[in-house]
């Protein structure tokens, strides 16, 4: 039986909290939607809706929406965008404009003659569309009811030649709640599971959690 690993992503019942630093709390606004033309971004969810219909597209180009957006009106280089999406990996300049492209195709089927994102030659793009930010969503549980767990995502080395398959669990994990990694060892299930917990970690709310099962026995897991 081959080894494998398993990537959950964690409901709001209080069985994963929301991280505790106030930066990332502030960086991330809890439950908010953005409003522009006839798009909704709900970065909680995991959603662009155009006319309360789901907009498909790639998970790196919803992360690099939601940066744009929350910086409406303002520069965000290249650099920032690439740090953001792609954390601790090496991903050449071109990955950025294929997402960016994507983005603008999206938003051009629905209104081919608006730039929704302008480019800073050499430096980086701007999201130039008002946007408007709705009341934030209840949650059912708020962070201060919920118990503290300690952060233990490991860190995230570097990955290379992997950003296909990261990315491909990413959209997975987006659409289902649970995900198994399979296959022989050493070929690297750990290190693109952590590369997803940590995509994961950035994109929502609730805190990816690492659970080291390796030590366990079937009578200490029953």
């Amino acid at each position: 039986m081959h080894p494998h690993l398993f990537l959950q992503r964690k409901s709001r019942d209080g069985s994963c909290p929301a991280r505790e630093e106030r930066k990332y709390m502030e960086s991330r606004p809890i439950g908010r939607t953005y409003a522009f033309g006839p798009f909704r971004l709900c970065p909680v969810r995991q959603l662009l809706l155009r006319d309360d219909v789901p907009v498909r597209i790639g998970a790196r180009a919803f992360d690099i929406l939601v940066l744009l957006v929350r910086r409406a009106g303002e520069l965000v280089s290249k650099e920032e965008l690439t740090s953001f999406v792609w954390p601790h990996t090496f991903v050449h300049e071109s990955n950025l404009k294929v997402n960016v492209a994507a983005l603008r195709r999206a938003f051009a089927e629905a209104e081919p003659h608006i730039a929704y994102i302008a480019t800073i030659s050499g430096r980086g793009y701007r999201f130039v569309v008002p946007v408007e930010v709705e009341q934030a969503e209840p949650l059912a549980h708020s962070s201060s009811t919920r118990s503290p767990v300690r952060r233990n995502l490991p860190e995230l080395p570097v990955v290379v030649g992997r950003d296909k398959e990261v990315a491909q669990l990413t959209e997975l994990l987006r659409h289902a709640r649970c995900v198994t990694i399979v296959g022989p060892g050493g070929v690297g299930k750990t290190t693109a599971a952590i590369a997803v917990a940590h995509h994961a970690d950035r994109a929502h709310v609730d805190s990816a959690c690492f659970v080291d099962l390796s030590n366990g026995t079937a009578g200490a897991l029953s």
